[in-house]
């Protein structure tokens, strides 16, 4: 057991928590408290003197809880940021700011305080607190702000500012702060969860019933939760008054609380009164009040309604929606904020539009009227929240968060108390991420984050906003591939260096260098990054940082540079400077910095693996084939890659005249993305397609555009061509090449830079570049030779698997981060 000292001591700040009435947010911190173990952590929880729901006492309506709980309670006089654009009621509450941190300033220290957990986001002395004494800051958002805009825009760059994990109850809640450029992997989505204890043991359905004298057979709907405005109540009776025409014994429960002191919420009280008798249903809606009895409750109901309709402020998640399903129930729900997410419409309950009676009433006739539906939905959704929102499901991840930050802040305590080192954080910068299609450094880069084990690295990437390749703010095609890898992904204005003598283009990108350096130093820092590694050359700025920070740098080379002279010797030579070690991806990519590394240690080539799972021989390429209508006897050419100047596109399609005059039947493909928003490549494109019509070629030819099925269409080829040709920039590897030789396809490509280290005349054909004649002549000898092509397919295979493996370059690259880290 842990000394008290060395506990975890986790300081919660409940501003809202009622004095009056059942709330989400107490039963969810209740949750959270309760399932913490103590022998690792200790609780105190910091409550308003004064607040919305506090006005004449410091009592809570869960004060008993929280002291059953072992909490240490602390009374306090809060300053509550609400919802206003009135500068009176902000200017007041931001007078109670200083004694508001003061007061929490004197409890982490006293107390010494490892996290202060803000069960709200309209509280800002808590996190000021806890960046002032130096310790993690953690906020749980618990709602949507809708409007006014100017508080949905500034209350997330605010908050960011002030944590350093922001847990939202729902994915709805964390859009919001994600579409203000918070970061993803900041801003987590964690569920609230429910004790399904309460609901898996036999309830009293007959309690409403008995309590209400209420005929047995008569169905009961109800709507749970506090009376407010955006609750829906208004809808909720409206439907009833449908209802009640077709099932006139009918009864509707309205189960909750109301702010009596509130003016707002007694005059909506009374409002919902006036309604309810003005339509003749003073004898089939009631009132209950507030109850602590519901899973009872919602045992008694028949069907459970959620009326929420607020464009202000939508329904952040719906913990009453999870507790019916819980009880079995089949719930209508406005589709809504948070509502979807629990919610499969039409199988676990019904979703309908905000603000509508009318589909709300049809929805709940729909269910009272087929009971088989009502029985089949309510047990499908008591089946889908069992594991999901769980108690147990929703403290685990919570404690996954703050054992990450806790490593971070307090590296020995995380070692006595969870038995864990402290990761090793690896900070990859990627300039040319593609916001359009498939990119080959994206890939390599994605496999290599696959491979690093989690438990002992923790792995950013910090993505460009804006680039050659990357027109819109904060997109990247592999956005959420990086995301579903393990990686903390951040947006960085890039300065990138091209291959260019203008000078206007030069003097912007230096310009953009110190912003660039400045933004990965902070990042370097905030993480406290071990390695920083930059996907390609064409950016200097990690290389600075990482002198600047005394961290290691590795550059990746993807890049062989002919042309301009200048630049094919000024960037190596500021690369072999600011790097510590330089990873090639081909010898020919090596041989720019031979020269100039008299370190030949610090020079490694390793080459791009491939995933042999994802590409390999029993891969079915009829798929292709069906799609386009062609016969498996149709000989089919094609190429595959990334649509640009450099990779002779031209030339290919030179070449299927020539094989259309010997082969009439034969088709061709041209697979990949173009950049149309960078005039260039749309040039190419226009050139590329008007040269198939000048050729007759119109009916042979298909472009597929940017797929992801790229296995099965080289599975499809007969013959797989790479035709790059380009003196300033030779092909620095050939990574289709590659891909196309463990499928089994067979591969002509030209004699450019790195090819020939993979293609070596047994396993594929080389030809001259610039040639479509060659490039024909070989085609039409593969396909008429079938004792060659078989002689290829089967080299091609086996050298993909003896040099190409993706867990032989991975692996060595692993090897050298833990050498460089061992040397620094």
């Amino acid at each position: 057991m842990s000394n008290k000292e060395d506990k975890i001591h986790i300081l919660f700040v409940n501003p809202f928590s009622s004095s009056i009435g059942v709330s989400g947010a107490d039963k969810s911190l209740l949750s959270l408290i309760a399932g913490l173990d103590k022998n690792k952590y200790k609780v105190s929880v910091a409550f308003p003197i004064k607040s919305r729901y506090l006005e004449e006492t410091t009592d809570s309506f869960y004060r008993e809880e929280y002291e059953k709980s072992g909490a240490k309670l602390y009374h306090m006089r809060m300053c509550v940021l609400y919802r206003t654009k009135n500068p009176f009621a902000l200017l007041k509450n931001l007078l109670f700011l200083i004694p508001n941190i003061i007061n929490l300033i004197r409890i982490i220290k006293r107390e010494k305080v490892t996290i202060v957990h803000s069960n709200n986001t309209a509280i800002i002395g808590s996190g000021i607190a806890a960046r002032i004494c130096g310790i993690p800051s953690v906020y749980h958002v618990r709602e949507i702000i809708g409007k006014p805009k100017i508080m949905r825009f500034l209350y997330p760059r605010l908050i960011n500012r002030l944590a350093d994990v922001i847990i939202c109850i729902s994915e709805a809640v964390a859009l919001m702060f994600l579409e203000n450029s918070v970061p993803h992997y900041k801003a987590v989505v964690v569920y609230n969860g429910i004790d399904l204890s309460h609901f898996n043991k036999p309830l009293d359905s007959m309690k409403l019933k008995r309590e209400f004298t209420i005929p047995e057979a008569s169905p009961l709907i109800g709507i749970v939760g506090r009376i407010s405005p955006r609750k829906g109540h208004v809808y909720f009776i409206e439907a009833a008054a449908k209802i009640i025409k077709e099932i006139p014994d009918a009864k509707f429960y309205i189960i909750g609380w109301v702010e009596s002191h509130a003016q707002v919420y007694t005059e909506l009280l009374n409002k919902l009164k006036t309604l309810i008798n003005s339509l003749g249903l003073y004898k089939q809606v009631m009132f209950t009040g507030v109850r602590k009895d519901i899973p009872d409750i919602m045992a008694s109901l028949d069907i459970i309604v959620m009326a929420s309709a607020s464009a202000a402020a939508p329904e952040p998640f719906g913990r009453v929606i999870v507790e019916a399903m819980a009880a079995g129930k089949p719930v209508v729900s406005t589709n809504e904020g948070g509502a979807p997410e629990l919610i499969e419409d039409g199988k676990t309950g019904i979703l309908v539009p905000p603000a509508d009676s009318e589909a709300l009433a049809q929805a709940v006739l729909s269910l009272l009227k087929n009971k088989e539906l009502k029985k089949n939905m309510g047990a499908l959704a008591k089946e889908s929240v069992q594991n999901k929102f769980s108690e147990h499901t929703m403290v685990a991840n919570t404690e996954r968060y703050y054992r990450e930050i806790i490593s971070e802040s307090h590296p020995e305590l995380a070692r006595q108390q969870f038995q864990t080192e402290p990761k090793k954080t690896i900070l990859y910068v990627n300039p040319f991420s593609s916001a359009i299609g498939v990119s080959g450094a994206d890939v390599c880069l994605l496999d290599l984050i696959n491979a690093l084990d989690k438990n002992k690295y923790r792995i950013f990437v910090a993505l460009p906003t804006k680039s050659q390749f990357n027109k819109e703010l904060r997109t990247s095609y592999y956005y959420n591939d990086y995301i579903a890898a393990g990686a903390n992904v951040h947006y960085v204005r890039m300065c990138l260096f091209y291959r260019t003598l203008n000078i206007f283009a030069i003097a912007k990108n230096i310009l953009e260098l110190m912003p660039n350096v400045i933004g990965l130093v902070k990042l370097i820092r905030k993480h406290k990054v071990k390695i920083i590694h930059s996907n390609n050359m064409a950016l200097i700025a990690p290389g600075i940082a990482a002198k600047i920070t005394g961290i290691p740098c590795i550059y990746h080379i993807r890049e062989i540079i002919r042309h301009p002279k200048i630049a094919a010797t000024a960037y190596p030579y500021i690369i072999t400077k600011l790097a510590d070690k330089i990873i090639c991806i081909s010898e020919a990519a090596a041989s720019m910095f031979r020269k100039f590394n008299s370190k030949e240690r610090d020079l490694h080539v390793i080459y791009d693996g491939i995933d042999l799972t994802m590409f390999h021989p029993d891969i079915d390429g009829t798929k292709l084939r069906k799609e386009l209508n062609l016969s498996t006897d149709i000989p089919l050419i094609g190429m595959v890659g990334r649509i640009s100047k450099r990779k002779g596109h031209i030339y290919f399609i030179e070449a299927c005249k020539l094989i259309k005059q010997k082969i009439p039947n034969a088709k061709f493909v041209i697979a990949g993305w173009i950049d149309s928003e960078f005039k260039p490549y749309l040039e190419l494109l226009n050139a590329v397609t008007s040269r198939i019509e000048q050729l007759g070629l119109k009916n042979d030819v298909y472009f597929l555009g940017n797929r992801r099925d790229v296995p099965e269409i080289m599975k499809a080829l007969d013959v797989h061509i790479m035709a790059s040709s380009s003196y300033a920039a030779p092909e620095p590897f050939g990574r289709v090449i590659v891909e196309s030789m463990a499928i089994g396809t067979p591969v002509i490509a030209t004699r450019d830079g790195a090819t020939p280290e993979i293609i070596n005349g047994e396993n594929g054909i080389l030809v001259p570049i610039l040639n479509s004649e060659a490039i024909a002549e070989k085609v039409i000898f593969l396909l008429e030779n079938k004792d060659y092509y078989e002689k290829i397919v089967q080299n091609s295979i086996s050298t993909a698997h003896e040099k190409f493996d993706m867990k032989n370059s991975t692996h060595e690259i692993i090897t050298l981060y833990e050498d460089i880290m061992e040397r620094k």
